[in-house]
């Protein structure tokens, strides 16, 4: 039935498209026109066509055009362009809540959550756009390590809109990555009580699953993410530590290397790609992860660790000892830097390390969990912990 109800609803936005497209012929320059013309468009989602009646006018002189130019910049997924229209329009003087409220969102995509989290705050409480505002901001919060600043936010969201899906799955996620299990799992069945396919919910039992080494069901959870949202770096990173605690070793490479790409700044997708390509003995490939890993956070300890075993199995000892070394110095217990360490010290043949590497992350260290097992956990963990405190350590400079 909601298939014949969408074809008819299409049907409708075609029959007044092709009406607009004929006024729009004799009355070129009728804003009016031009307005409803470009929002048929849109709605069809003919993205590039409604941009080009905008553009057939001047824009300049007419800002609830410019303002529909960076409706459309957003959903081609051109986030420049619509900072740049916006900008314009703060340029102008029209600086409301929506224009307010779409500069943040543009923000976010390119990850100026900073900048976004000002403009957000800024948005008044009377204002148009004052009720979307609290669960763009608590993804910037998320974003910028602060934890309990998003889940304080979405609490009090979440008091007064029961309903709302979306909210309770940002609330479930922000929970997770605090390690409020309970909170987590109940905010997340909340969710999808709701909405059976809420992203961030999926993603949240998953990971929830995935602590629990309940890989079958991390991995149900994790799909139905992606079937929801295929661009989720996060719940693809999700499907690759399942693949690579199952130890399906290729599946987990492709699956992280779509997270990488989805996520390129996520640490943990970085470092669990690279330990795969070194089980498969593609040690360029690993070098290259760890090296991506380190230009995204160069005082993470286990990107320099990493590195130090990549040196020790090139056969760069001093160079490996430097590294390691590093990586003991940012974090006592780093893993990848006393693996390091623990080859140098044995004097590890590097060919002989690259036959038994597989066999060493797959040794069981008690209760039947493997060495891979743990540092799955461990750096997904540790990366969180130093998103967090990154984000206190600017909120402090601020």
């Amino acid at each position: 039935m909601s298939g014949v109800t969408i074809d008819f609803r299409e049907k409708q936005l075609r029959e007044q498209l092709k009406k607009y497209q004929a006024y729009h012929e004799q009355d070129p320059g009728n804003v009016n026109i031009v307005a409803q013309l470009s929002d048929l468009h849109y709605q069809l989602g003919q993205f590039d066509a409604a941009k080009e009646v905008l553009q057939s006018v001047n824009l300049q002189a007419e800002p609830g055009l410019m303002f529909r130019l960076s409706n459309i910049a957003i959903a081609r997924g051109d986030a420049e362009e619509a900072i740049e229209v916006l900008e314009q329009l703060n340029a102008m003087g029209v600086d409301n809540s929506a224009v307010k409220y779409n500069l943040a969102f543009a923000k976010t995509l390119t990850r100026q959550f900073e900048d976004a989290k000002e403009l957000l705050l800024n948005i008044d409480a009377g204002d148009d756009m004052a009720p979307q505002s609290p669960k763009l901001l608590s993804r910037c919060y998320h974003h910028l390590g602060g934890l309990e600043e998003g889940i304080a936010l979405m609490q009090e969201y979440t008091q007064q809109h029961k309903q709302d899906a979306e909210a309770l799955g940002i609330l479930a996620l922000l929970n997770v990555d605090a390690s409020h299990d309970d909170q987590a799992r109940e905010c997340a069945e909340q969710s999808i009580r709701i909405d059976d396919a809420n992203l961030e919910a999926r993603v949240a039992l998953g990971s929830l699953a995935l602590d629990e080494y309940d890989t079958d069901l991390a991995g149900k959870h994790f799909s139905k993410a992606l079937n929801r949202s295929p661009k989720s770096g996060r719940a693809w990173s999700g499907l690759g530590m399942v693949d690579m605690m199952n130890m399906d070793i290729p599946k987990a490479i492709s699956d992280l290397e779509k997270a990488v790409k989805f996520m390129p700044q996520h640490l943990g997708s970085w470092q669990a790609l690279a330990w795969c390509q070194l089980m498969m003995d593609d040690i360029e490939g690993a070098k290259a992860s760890f090296n991506s890993a380190m230009e995204v956070d160069h005082n993470f300890s286990e990107n320099h660790g990493g590195l130090a075993v990549i040196a020790v199995l090139e056969g760069r000892r001093d160079e490996a000892k430097a590294l390691a070394r590093k990586a003991v110095l940012l974090d006592p217990n780093s893993f990848s830097g006393r693996f390091a360490q623990s080859m140098l010290q044995n004097d590890t043949d590097p060919e002989k390390a690259k036959e038994s590497i597989m066999n060493i992350l797959q040794t069981d260290v008690g209760g039947g969990k493997s060495i891979i097992d743990y540092t799955n956990k461990y750096v997904t963990k540790n990366v969180q912990k130093l998103r967090q405190i990154q984000g206190l350590e600017k909120k402090d400079r601020h």
